[in-house]
């Protein structure tokens, strides 16, 4: 059944379309709009109101599909040159060498189209303050610090920090998390 067909009285008189004569409809620009429609309690149908729905549930898709675009655009462009959080790591293994060195073993999020290159260092009075890169899968950014793969059961990345016995951070944001040495007190 047509959306736009109605009674024959409240057709036009002008309209003398042979579609018109045989079924007791109208073009839908003789209808008027769906708000048209809706204000005349003489045409509304469940017809009409399915339109309503169908058209809000259409422009709420649209709304929301539009809202997804605008975050994963910031999201992509928040991403270069970020640094990755102290959440988004997992540490499986910090410490020292025989040579003065802290080697650090951990994961970063599994991402599609973003890797951890290495860590950059900051040497402050407190010890080396490291920031895990986040960059794009085509960029080699400038890192002090390259991660190096290797395989123990599973992928994990290795970072190794010439700290000559200074106290090792991770800098997350405006905090800083100690990794190593470790503290005694937990």
């Amino acid at each position: 059944m047509a959306t736009n067909r109605l009674p024959v009285a409240s057709r036009k008189h002008r309209d003398k379309s042979t579609i018109n004569l045989e079924v007791g409809a109208r073009s839908q620009a003789a209808c008027g709009s769906t708000l048209t429609l809706l204000r005349n309690p003489a045409i509304q149908s469940t017809e009409t109101m399915n339109i309503m729905i169908n058209t809000q549930k259409f422009r709420n898709l649209l709304l929301m599909a539009s809202a997804m675009l605008l975050v994963s655009f910031t999201s992509v462009g928040a991403a270069d040159g970020a640094a990755y959080a102290a959440s988004d790591l997992t540490f499986k293994e910090v410490k020292s060498q025989a040579d003065g060195t802290v080697q650090i073993v951990f994961t970063s999020l599994p991402e599609t189209l973003y890797y951890c290159p290495g860590a950059k260092a900051t040497t402050t009075k407190k010890g080396v303050e490291l920031t895990f890169v986040r960059s794009r899968i085509k960029k080699k950014p400038k890192v002090d610090y390259p991660a190096k793969l290797f395989k123990k059961g599973e992928i994990l990345k290795v970072v190794t920090v010439p700290a000559k016995g200074n106290p090792v951070f991770l800098r997350d944001g405006k905090k800083l998390v100690k990794l190593h040495p470790a503290d005694a007190k937990k």
